[in-house]
């Protein structure tokens, strides 16, 4: 993501995964009860953490709403049971996604 994407987008995409992947992580671990539907391994809780976390640390960067989309698809993202890592598909996808809406 580095590499690919300009700058602010390369912040937001590293952003959205450290923030957004790190909490999601922690506090679904702390607090998470619910499994989503489509990946039992994740939980409602910490996926909603990392996104209020990844879309308040994007929006140091870019405007509100490009941050809330982006936010969104990063933690789509990071909750959907793909078999490539997380860490390289959510700022992929963050950065694309910014991309097309800037």
């Amino acid at each position: 993501s580095l590499l690919i994407f300009p700058a602010p987008i390369r912040y937001v995409a590293i952003t959205i995964l450290t923030l957004g992947d790190g909490c999601a992580h922690i506090f679904g671990m702390k607090f998470g009860r619910t499994p989503l539907p489509f990946n039992k391994g994740k939980n409602l809780e910490g996926t909603l953490f990392g996104f209020l976390f990844a879309f308040l640390g994007a929006m140091i960067f870019v405007d509100p709403l490009r941050a809330l989309i982006a936010a969104a698809v990063g933690m789509l993202v990071e909750a959907l049971p793909l078999p490539i890592n997380d860490n390289l598909t959510m700022p992929l996808a963050s950065g694309i996604i910014l991309t097309l809406i800037s």
